[in-house]
C-alpha cells in the first residue's frame, strides 16, 4: 500500500471524528450556530471544507511527514523517538504558518477568506 492511499485512509479517520465531534460531543453549540442569520449555510460549508481538506491535503501531508519525519528502523531509543516527534513538530509549525502566512496574500486570501467567517469557537 502507498504512502498516499495510507494517508487517505488515516485522514478519512479524522472525517468520521470531525462527524464525532460535530454531532455528537458540540451538538448544542452547533444549533446554537445554525440558528443565527446564514449560519446553516456557514456550518454546512465548513463541513465540507473541512472534508475536502482532509481528503486532499491529508494524504499529501501524511505522505511527507512519513517520507521525511519518520525513520524506517523499527528499533529506536527512547531519545531518538524523542527527536523525531521534536522534529516533526518543529516541521509541521514551521510549514503551517507559512502556509497560513501565504493564505494572508493578495493571491490566496480569496480561497482563504471562507476561513475568517467563523468568529464562534466550538
Amino acid at each position: 500500500m502507498t504512502l498516499l492511499v495510507e494517508g487517505l485512509l488515516f485522514s478519512s479517520f479524522g472525517v468520521l471524528l470531525m462527524f464525532i465531534f460535530e454531532f455528537g460531543f458540540s451538538t448544542y453549540d452547533i444549533r446554537q450556530i445554525r440558528k443565527l442569520h446564514g449560519g446553516m449555510e456557514l456550518h454546512i460549508a465548513g463541513i465540507r471544507a473541512t472534508i475536502v481538506n482532509h481528503v486532499v491535503f491529508g494524504p499529501i501531508t501524511y505522505d511527507l511527514t512519513i517520507r521525511y519525519c519518520c525513520t524506517q528502523h523499527q528499533s529506536l531509543t527512547r531519545w531518538e523517538r524523542t527527536f523525531t516527534v521534536v522534529k516533526f513538530l518543529l516541521i509541521e509549525n514551521a510549514l503551517y504558518y507559512c502556509a497560513h502566512y501565504l493564505m494572508h496574500t493578495r493571491h490566496l486570501y480569496r480561497i482563504h477568506r471562507f476561513h475568517h467567517k467563523f468568529n464562534v469557537v466550538v
